[in-house]
């Protein structure tokens, strides 16, 4: 059967008995959701747009009617913007009521509804439904609605429903949370017939929490939000600091829109040690605010910003605007405040109306240092600033004012005034004034492709600017002194300036150190012009009355051609292609305070340089060189000599020297040398051509043994203040007693000399002569240090009256302060004296051998009492050190004789050390008997002095120094008759039997002698006695 229920058509099949009732089955197929609503006279608040299948079952009495029923969708269903893929409820329905058995529907994007419960009829009837929401996709179903946002998602959300109660007190009680969410959250809302509550609602933002509570009761709503703990980065990447505060709102629900909104709010963000506290309130559709910032740390709001401007900032804002116009163009705002920065304040006074925006800038006292190293003194100063937020880019502002920098800026360092206009495009410069300066023109700005300096015109004036305030470009470069003055334009941009003007020098010195030897004087006025441009290069002339400095520089800052004149020096250079060939005279070398030898402190080069040079320019950063120079007393420290000459070149690093000629007063080298500057090693070659020890000696002002203790490091003399005066007491006497007085000096003086003449054992290396010619080789590098082969011949040596070398050899190497012979030989006829070993370094060592050496030669460096004559042979061992000489040997003295007496044999040890002679040896005048002499004597040597410069000599630490002496001597029987030879026959020993043993000790001042003789037989006689007459 078919029939029609309202709008739902249906097919039923089935009994109707009177007495036993229903027994019918229906189906309804693709019934729309508006046909179901019209059939029922239902009305819902959302559109609800779908069909469904439903099967129904219909039992019980004619009276009692019972349906069960089947609804579910048959195609997508929607419920105002949500979609549900599955919608399926089985339910009961009687005469006294409806009971949902379930109820599921299935949303498109996930999740879930199910439900239960029941609608009782009647006059007491009621409601008891549960429904709860599974996993609802929370953002998707917000997306629906339009509540989008790339930082904010819902996630999915939980939920729970219950309405109950009768029909005319009915409650629904909505449970909800949404742990997934940006801020996850959970709360209550309660609708109870006309009043709806949002109750126990907490969100957890940024940290900190938001809770919130609202009521809506008889049309009239009102609301209350609290937040605590926020903290704004977390929300926003800009934000900055701890936000709490709360807010009050109410309002009708006939006016739900901003103009019916009434809304106080108050809060405080705390950013650091600081505070902004703020309140605002909204009343129809107008609202204002009002902030109030205490001691903000700046790096709190811009925490990039550098630790040197980090200040304090204070100050009040008043804002105000209508929600109508909730735009740039509807705030009108106003404000004040200070910046407390670098030990100075910055006061900011601001304005906003209709989007146009003006402050008013004041600076006092900030120090310019603390913002910046390149900047110095304090910033004064007040700036007007305006412009439009609809164009907040620097076109669209616009400043006046005048800045004060009390130690000027960058070059410029006096104080300095300028009055500045910023016009969006440009910087004018009206005036800009210092003493002694002055400038004004335009810097243009250039914002294509980010902000720069586009072009610029400046017109600039200075007078008496110090030289020596100017930075320094190099650790080495020369100090400039004087002062300048220039008149001049600049103009172009950054990449291609252009300069014009006239410069000139006031008392214009360059300087490379201390004193008149490393400095350049000029004329006092040097002037002309100079002019730069960019494709052009650069060009100075400056010309005093003698003095000239010159220079012109192709664009690629190469030099063209240069002239400088100074007293005697002359320089000049032009360029060919790209060579310069620049021709120099009399150039002090002194002034480039170069030390060749820093290890060794010999000072720096000396000299007066000529010469003529040939640089490949076309690398500035490489360039290579080639020259001849000549060297006029050319010097390295205290080291002169008389001349120098020679050709080098130099190209990538390595310098290599040619037919170098360094002459003496007599003496000639011939130079060869090759220098690696990126490996520092050092290849060369000295030949001596004509050597002269004299001119060594003097050169290398060794004066004394002891000089060769220093190598060639720089001698130490004290200034001439160390000598003091001496109070003579002749100042007002007659002319006589002071010439008296002059002669008593001169007597006294050279009576001190004789004396240091006779006490000194060796002679002066003043009076040392002799020619030679030889050979050194040598190499350094930082691995191995200086290592030097030598090989030199001398002839005709002369080392005071008595010492003389007709042949002198010496072959050996020097090494890491080390000097090895292998011989050094002094020849003279028959006579010799060799050694071959090491000496230096801290420990020496070598073999000595003497042949055939007169002994008279040797009676300066031991006197004795007796005239002794032979010829000496000996042979030692050397070791120890230069301040402590150890020595053990043996000799012999041939065609020996004493006091002009034939002696047989005379021999023996020696030994030397800690500055004291020992020996043991025997003399025999005729056999059998010996005279055997063992002894120890203080014996130093002054070259062992060190402390050369006091009197007396200072032995080295560790040497036990004594005067105190020691000696043995023993003869008997037949060598008594040595008696004879010693005493020159004032004593004579006949014959006999006898012997003596002596003993001296105490000191050579004041010897004690032991010890007494003992004869036999024949008495010694006096000579003399013998010989008186009687009576």
């Amino acid at each position: 059967m078919r029939a029609r229920y309202g709008a739902i058509p249906a097919q039923a099949a089935g009994t109707i008995h009177l007495e036993e009732g229903y027994d019918l089955t229906a189906q309804a197929r693709s019934t729309s959701a508006s046909a179901v609503l019209e059939t029922f006279d239902l009305s819902l608040p959302v559109d609800v747009v779908g069909a469904f299948d439903s099967d129904l079952r219909l039992t019980g009495a004619l009276n009692e009617p019972q349906i069960a029923a089947v609804v579910r969708n048959t195609q997508p269903v929607r419920v105002d913007r949500v979609n549900f893929a599955s919608v399926r409820t089985q339910f009961d329905l009687t005469p006294q009521g409806v009971v949902i058995n379930q109820l599921e529907a299935l949303p498109t994007e996930g999740g879930s509804i199910v439900g239960e419960g029941g609608v009782t009829f009647g006059e007491s009837g009621a409601l008891d439904l549960t429904f709860l929401a599974n996993n609802l996709p929370g953002t998707a179903i917000a997306r629906r609605y339009g509540l989008t946002s790339p930082t904010i998602t819902v996630g999915q959300v939980d939920a729970t429903a219950q309405i109950t109660g009768s029909y005319d007190a009915v409650q629904t009680l909505i449970q909800w949370q949404a742990p997934a969410a940006t801020y996850p959250g959970r709360g209550e809302i309660l609708i109870a017939g006309e009043q709806i509550q949002l109750r126990n609602t907490t969100l957890a933002v940024g940290g900190g929490q938001v809770t919130a509570t609202a009521t809506s009761n008889q049309g009239r709503w009102q609301a209350a939000v609290n937040a605590a703990g926020v903290q704004l980065n977390r929300l926003a990447a800009a934000g900055r600091g701890v936000f709490t505060g709360q807010a009050r709102l109410s309002g009708t629900l006939a006016e739900l829109n901003p103009n019916g909104i009434q809304a106080q709010a108050e809060g405080q963000l705390r950013l650091g040690d600081g505070t902004v506290d703020v309140t605002g309130a909204l009343d129809r559709g107008r609202w204002q605010a009002l902030a109030r910032g205490n001691r903000i740390q700046l790096n709190q709001l811009s925490p990039n910003l550098p630790a040197n401007l980090q200040g304090l900032l204070s100050g009040n804002a008043r804002l105000s605007g209508t929600l109508a116009a909730l735009n740039v163009n509807g705030i009108r705002a106003e404000g004040t405040g200070q910046l407390q920065i670098a030990e100075g304040t910055i006061d900011l006074t601001a304005g906003l109306d209709r989007g146009q925006w003006q402050a008013l800038i004041r600076g006092a006292g900030v120090r310019l240092s603390q913002v910046s190293s390149q900047l110095r003194g304090e910033f004064d100063g007040a700036l007007r600033v305006s412009g439009s937020l609809a164009n907040l880019s620097p076109q669209g502002v616009r400043a006046t004012g005048t800045v004060r920098l009390s130690e000027g800026l960058s070059l410029l360092n006096r104080p300095t005034v300028a009055d500045i206009r910023w016009t969006g495009d440009r910087l004018l410069i009206d005036r800009a004034t210092a003493p002694g300066f002055s400038a004004n023109g335009f810097v243009a700005a250039q914002f294509a492709g980010g902000a720069s300096i586009g072009n610029f015109d400046l017109n600039v004036r200075l007078q008496d600017y110090d030289l020596s305030s100017l930075p320094s470009l190099a650790p080495q470069q020369p100090q400039l002194f004087g002062s300048a003055n220039f008149a001049g334009r600049i103009v172009g941009t950054p990449a291609a300036p252009n300069l014009t003007g006239e410069l000139q020098l006031n008392d214009f010195v360059l300087s490379t150190g201390e004193g008149a030897a490393n400095q350049f004087v000029f004329d006092p006025i040097l002037a002309g012009e100079v002019r730069y441009v960019a494709e052009g290069g650069f060009n100075l002339d400056l010309m005093g009355q003698t003095d000239r400095i010159a220079l012109q520089l192709d664009p690629q800052n190469r030099p063209v051609s240069f002239l400088i004149q100074q007293e005697q020096l002359f320089a000049e250079g032009e360029r060919q292609g790209d060579i310069l060939f620049a021709d120099v005279r009399n150039f002090p070398l002194a002034v480039l305070n170069v030390v060749p030898t820093v290890q060794q402190r010999t000072g720096g080069v000396g000299g007066q340089l000529t010469g003529d040079f040939q640089i490949n320019v076309a690398n500035l950063s490489n360039p290579a060189i080639a020259g001849q120079v000549a060297i006029a007393e050319p010097a390295i420290g205290y080291i002169e000599a008389t001349a120098f000459a020679g050709e080098f070149t130099y190209a990538n690093g390595v310098a290599d020297l040619r037919g170098g000629e360094l002459t003496f007063p007599n003496s000639r080298y011939l130079i060869t040398a090759n220098v690696d500057s990126r490996s520092s090693e050092l290849e060369g070659r000295v030949v001596a051509d004509r050597g002269n020890i004299e001119d060594l000696l003097v050169a290398l002002q060794f004066f004394d043994i002891t000089d060769f203790q220093r190598g060639i490091n720089t001698p130490a003399y004290d200034e001439a203040a160390a000598v003091g005066e001496l109070a003579l007491g002749v100042a007002g006497q007659p002319v006589i007693d002071q010439l008296r007085r002059y002669f008593e000096i001169v007597a006294l003086y050279e009576q001190q000399q004789r004396q240091q003449a006779q006490a000194q054992r060796l002679p002066d290396l003043s009076e040392l002569r002799g020619s030679f010619t030889g050979t050194v080789d040598l190499s350094s590098s930082p691995a191995a240090g200086l290592i030097a082969n030598f090989d030199l011949d001398g002839d005709d040596w002369r080392w005071g009256k008595r010492y003389r070398a007709e042949d002198v050899t010496i072959d050996g190497t020097f090494d890491n302060g080390v000097v090895t012979v292998f011989p050094a030989e002094l020849r003279t006829g028959d006579r010799l004296v060799a050694f071959s070993g090491q000496v230096g370094g801290t420990q020496q060592s070598g073999q000595l051998r003497i042949q055939q050496i007169p002994v008279e030669d040797l009676r300066e460096l031991v006197r004795l009492p007796i005239e002794v004559e032979g010829d000496l042979n000996a042979t030692a061992t050397l070791a120890g050190t230069a301040q402590n000489p150890q020595v053990i040997g043996q000799l012999n003295v041939t065609n020996a004789t004493l006091n002009n007496t034939p002696v047989q044999e005379a021999g023996g040890f020696f030994g030397y050390n800690d500055a004291r002679l020992t020996f043991n040896g025997q003399v025999i005048v005729s056999e059998p008997e010996p005279l055997v002499v063992q002894g120890s004597l203080p014996f130093p040597f002054q070259f062992m002095d060190t402390n050369p410069l006091q009197e007396g000599i200072d032995l080295a630490p560790g040497i036990p120094l004594t005067d105190e002496i020691a000696l043995n001597i023993r003869v008997r029987d037949q060598g008594l008759a040595l008696l004879n030879v010693l005493t020159r026959n004032q004593l004579m020993w006949e014959s006999g039997t006898g012997e003596v043993n002596v003993s001296v000790s105490g000191t050579l001042q004041q010897p004690q002698t032991e010890g007494l003789p003992a004869f036999e037989m024949r008495p010694l006689v006096r000579r003399r006695c013998l010989n008186q007459s009687p009576g």
